[in-house]
C-alpha cells in the first residue's frame, strides 16, 4: 500500500556539468615504412586530456597500443578527459598508408682501392627507385660526404633509400682492406727481388 509520505527532510545533492573535451589534432593522412602499431599514430590532446582510437567513427572498443595498423584503413581518435570522462563529441579520421621498405643494395663485401679514394669511389647497387646512402656505423649516425676520404681497414655501411617515399632498408657492410694496394703489390716484388739477388751471390 502507497502512503504517499514524505521524508522529514531533502538530502542535498551538488549537480556538475562537465563540457566535452576537444577532437584531437591530427595529421587526415600518416605515413609508415613496413609495419606501424596504433602506438605509431600521432594525435595531440588539450591539456588534461587522453587520445584513444577506434577502428569506427562511433561506438566499438578502443585499440589497444600493439594493435598492427593496415594500409588504406582510416582510424578515429577521440580524447576523454582525465577529470571527468566525458569524452569529444565526435572523433578524428587519420588515413594510414604504409609503404614497402627497400631492398637492400648490392654490393661486394670487401673493395680495395689504389692510392687514396673517398667515399663516392665506393660501388654499390641500389634497388630501382632508390639511392644510396653510405656511413661509418652500422645504425644511426650521419651520411657520409661523397668527398670523405676512406681508411684503410675501415668497415663502411650502405643503405638504400627509396626516392618517393623516403623510407630505408636495413644497411650492409662494406669492408675496405686496404688502399694502396698497388703500393703493396711494388713492395712484395721489390721484396721478392731483393730475395732472389741475395739467393743468386
Amino acid at each position: 500500500m502507497t502512503t504517499g509520505c514524505v521524508s522529514a527532510s531533502r538530502t542535498v545533492i551538488s549537480a556538475v556539468q562537465y563540457p566535452p573535451p576537444a577532437l584531437p589534432n591530427a595529421d587526415a593522412v600518416q605515413y609508415f615504412c613496413g609495419s606501424a602499431m596504433v602506438a605509431n599514430l600521432v594525435a595531440s590532446a588539450s591539456n588534461g586530456t587522453t587520445v584513444r582510437w577506434f577502428a569506427t567513427a562511433t561506438g566499438g572498443m578502443a585499440l589497444s597500443d600493439a594493435t598492427l595498423l593496415t594500409t588504406n584503413n582510416t582510424y578515429y581518435a577521440e580524447s576523454v578527459s582525465n577529470l571527468s570522462g566525458c569524452i569529444s563529441t565526435s572523433r578524428t579520421p587519420v588515413l594510414v598508408t604504409i609503404y614497402q621498405i627497400p631492398d637492400v643494395p648490392a654490393a661486394v663485401s670487401a673493395q680495395s682501392f689504389c692510392g687514396s679514394a673517398n667515399v663516392s669511389n665506393l660501388a654499390a647497387t641500389a634497388p630501382n627507385g632508390s639511392i644510396l646512402r653510405w656511413y661509418a656505423t652500422a645504425t644511426g649516425g650521419t651520411p657520409l660526404a661523397a668527398t670523405t676520404a676512406l681508411v684503410s681497414n675501415t668497415t663502411y655501411y650502405v643503405e638504400s633509400v627509396n626516392s618517393t617515399t623516403g623510407c630505408v632498408s636495413a644497411r650492409i657492410t662494406v669492408l675496405l682492406p686496404y688502399l694502396n694496394f698497388l703500393l703493396l703489390q711494388l713492395a712484395v716484388l721489390s721484396r721478392t727481388s731483393a730475395e732472389v739477388r741475395r739467393l743468386r751471390i
